[in-house]
């Protein structure tokens, strides 16, 4: 049995998932996942997700031991075909995809906890960046697609690009880091992974598993 405990927000916690569900496969190995809600990540993994065969995840306080807590992942994952949404997430996904008629370009803010830390390392995607990518696409796309995670952000791409941006900001969640909760993070990430064009933030977890999945799995086998 190997016992994990991720931390940090959503994607740190599913690269550590999935890189140490991939390792139990292989061992033949149960997994437990002690998940614990906070301000980095508002939500449980099996409201949103489907279960993974011979995992077990636990909510309640564990006292048992743990084999590894945090937020590196076992090794660098690029495949994530054992991530699937619940039905119920399917359809609000691709609902949003139906209004925009799947020709949409897609953008990943990341703002509130993240800026000097890229900056630091010379990651930092500017506003202008994103600017200069939606003006190159913007007349192959019909509409732009903001997953933003404060609302000051999004209001400043739909004042800039009111004809290209469609839906009002998520419901802000003042008790999450981020701003956004669990449901609608989920929302957008998947809305980024199915974009016709998509521009990330650099030194971000949640742009990081967008690209992988855009760049090593089928867009249209991800709802099967």
């Amino acid at each position: 049995m190997i016992v994990i405990k991720p931390t940090g927000g959503l994607c740190n916690r599913l690269r550590v998932v999935i890189s140490y569900y991939e390792d139990a496969k292989k061992k033949n190995e149960k997994l437990i996942i002690v998940w614990h809600e906070d301000i980095n990540c508002n939500g449980k993994y099996t409201d949103y997700f489907q279960p993974l065969p011979n995992v077990e995840f636990i909510y309640a306080q564990y006292d048992g031991k743990i084999n590894y807590r945090g937020y590196s992942a076992l090794y660098r994952v690029t495949n994530y075909e054992s991530l699937k949404l619940l039905p119920s997430m399917i359809e609000i996904v691709n609902e949003k995809r139906k209004l925009l008629k799947d020709n949409y370009m897609a953008i990943h803010v990341r703002r509130t906890d993240h800026i000097e830390v890229a900056k630091k390392r010379g990651r930092y995607t500017s506003d202008e960046d994103f600017f200069q990518f939606i003006d190159k696409y913007k007349k192959d796309a019909k509409y732009l697609y903001v997953a933003a995670d404060n609302k000051e952000t999004y209001t400043m791409f739909q004042t800039k690009y009111p004809k290209l941006i469609i839906f009002p900001y998520h419901e802000e969640v003042k008790k999450s880091k981020r701003n956004t909760s669990l449901h609608d993070a989920i929302i957008d990430l998947y809305m980024c992974i199915c974009s016709k064009h998509f521009q990330f933030s650099g030194q971000s977890s949640f742009s990081d598993v967008i690209l992988q999945i855009r760049k090593n799995q089928d867009v249209n086998q991800l709802f099967d």
